[in-house]
């Protein structure tokens, strides 16, 4: 039975928002801003701390190599940058912005700092090496930019909305966004993004921290220096950053609260004729940046829950496949025809299995369908399935006092608008047969059984037309005898089926709820689930084994 699943997808459209528009993500540093107007030192200060937060400062390398400018030395060009010394004549450096980094990268060349003539107070950098120069200099300028504070409350997803289309470019969806929430240093200070949240009308305030697929990230993928809990309680799976510069995970994604968001480039040029026409003392809403790096891995994780769920919009909650047979025969004739072409003569277990049946059957129409339900005995109420089935469901018409054995050889049943009727079996009726997962013999990981079934009679020049096959549900704790007379020619102990543990909670991949709750927390790669022999669905088996698998027909 088909059903929208429209929360499955919105989970997978968060997921492609966080990961895949654009394909390139973050890692987290300061972002940079190169200005083309040239000015002396102590302008360049008053003009970073009107327009963006102060001259640059370094803390390591990484900063550095985030700066994306024409700087150079060799060209000429070198430019301003926050360092400046404390006291004339002394080997004493401070940050414009007060920031009391260590890192020096001085230039070998004419053995920097030189201090010529007593005067050279002021730094600038050329390329990836700094000079020390007379503060007065006409020089071009290297600012940065923090994270900005947004004072709205709003949940995780809509803060990670809102820092998304700040600057989007509609019409050109492969362009990226130029915002983000931020990542942060778990463990550190982070005093740059405490200053920024000094005015916060929330004690704490969202940050780019997720659980997602069974771990805890950053929307960058920034591996986490501190590890948190592994399995928080549902819905706490966002992370904020307190006051003190703490990051917290295990918040409710769904509480509102203020949050930060910055640029999504790690640096940038300042147009030159922007800059001429900037209101003095405006701040400019250009942000704290960020490096590009390919996020090949998480893409690759998106595309599989694509995959699984969203191609096409619609999925199936698993039961039998019915098949309507127009052919008119006996019941016996059916019921061959059945067990050569298909599995058997429909059997139905409840209500839902009813419901799944498409077909002109009909009994005010004349149009009635054999089913696999025949009379054991004669003259008793006693009532076998074709296939040896034990179920007890039973759909007698009311409305014509079914079963009523006319003459007493009414011993085979056929189905009509949804009730059942026992008739003469030798009647030449239409016939309902069903289909059960198939039995691939062949080894595969998880990923690949799941390709291997949507690709089955797969159209590729239509996309949108879905997949026909696909990894199979079972009755978690049930028999599943269908699925086990399927492999018992399997050549592996247990096959896949369609288990995955994906973002935090064991799930059927068309999200039919689980009987029974698996372990909470697998460990790494024990992420799929599979079938043994005996019918038991068997959770926490490493998704990059190789097994046989089943295929069912949607």
């Amino acid at each position: 039975m088909l059903t929208k699943s429209s929360s499955t997808c919105l989970f997978i459209v968060i997921l492609n928002f966080i990961f895949c528009l654009p394909l390139l993500v973050q890692t987290f540093q300061r972002r940079y801003v190169y200005v083309p107007l040239k000015m002396n030192w102590t302008s360049a200060q008053k003009y970073c701390r009107e327009h963006h937060i102060d001259l640059a400062t370094f803390r390591d390398q990484d900063d550095m190599n985030a700066v994306q400018s024409p700087c150079n030395f060799q060209a000429g060009i070198v430019c301003w940058i926050g360092l400046y010394r404390k006291q004339s004549n002394q080997n004493d450096w401070a940050w414009s912005d007060g920031d009391l980094s260590s890192y020096r990268t001085w230039s070998p060349i004419n053995n920097q700092p030189d201090n010529s003539q007593g005067k050279d107070n002021c730094v600038a950098t050329g390329k990836l090496e700094w000079f020390d120069v007379f503060c007065t200099d006409q020089r071009t300028v290297l600012c940065y930019d923090n994270p900005i504070l947004v004072k709205e409350n709003k949940t995780w997803e809509e803060a990670l909305e809102h820092c998304r289309n700040l600057d989007s470019n509609p019409d050109d969806p492969s362009s990226g966004h130029t915002y983000d929430l931020p990542d942060m240093d778990f463990g550190g200070d982070n005093s740059d993004a405490r200053r920024a949240i000094l005015d916060a009308q929330t004690p704490e305030v969202w940050v780019g921290l997720r659980f997602l697929a069974g771990e805890w990230l950053w929307v960058n993928r920034k591996p986490l220096l501190q590890s948190p809990p592994a399995c928080p309680a549902p819905r706490m799976n966002c992370g904020t950053m307190s006051q003190t510069g703490q990051i917290l995970p295990q918040r409710d994604c769904l509480e509102r609260r203020n949050f930060l968001y910055l640029g999504s480039k790690q640096s940038r040029v300042e147009d030159l004729n922007a800059e001429r026409q900037r209101v003095p003392g405006a701040k400019s809403s250009h942000l704290r940046g960020i490096m590009l790096t390919k996020s090949s891995s998480t893409c690759l994780f998106i595309v599989i829950l694509n995959f699984i769920f969203c191609l096409p919009l619609l999925v199936q909650t698993f039961q039998r496949r019915y098949v309507y047979v127009p052919l008119k025969m006996n019941w016996t004739s059916a019921q061959k025809y059945c067990r050569e072409n298909h599995i058997d003569l429909a059997t139905f277990r409840n209500q839902n299995d009813m419901n799944a049946v498409q077909s002109p059957c009909d009994y005010s129409d004349n149009n009635l369908c054999w089913i696999g339900l025949y009379r054991k005995q004669i003259n008793q109420n006693d009532w076998d399935w074709s296939d040896g089935d034990l179920s007890s469901y039973r759909k007698w018409s009311s409305t014509y006092n079914q079963p009523n054995n006319y003459e007493g050889k009414e011993n085979c049943v056929a189905t009509g608008s949804l009730s059942w009727f026992d008739i003469f079996c030798t009647d030449q009726c239409a016939f309902v047969c069903y289909d059960n997962p198939i039995l691939v013999k062949e080894n595969k990981t998880w990923e690949e059984a799941l390709e291997h079934c949507r690709n089955l009679d797969s159209n590729p020049d239509d996309p949108s037309s879905g997949h026909t096959y696909d990894l199979p549900d079972m009755d978690f704790g049930g028999d599943n005898s269908d699925a086990r007379r399927a492999i018992l020619d399997a050549q592996t102990p247990e096959v896949w089926v369609g288990l995955r543990f994906l973002a935090g909670e064991w799930l059927w991949v068309n999200r039919k709820p689980l009987l029974q709750s698996p372990p909470a927390c697998p460990a790494p790669r024990m992420n799929c689930g599979t079938m043994s022999q005996t019918g038991q669905i068997l959770p926490q088996r490493d998704c990059l084994e190789r097994r046989n698998f089943l295929c069912l027909e949607l």
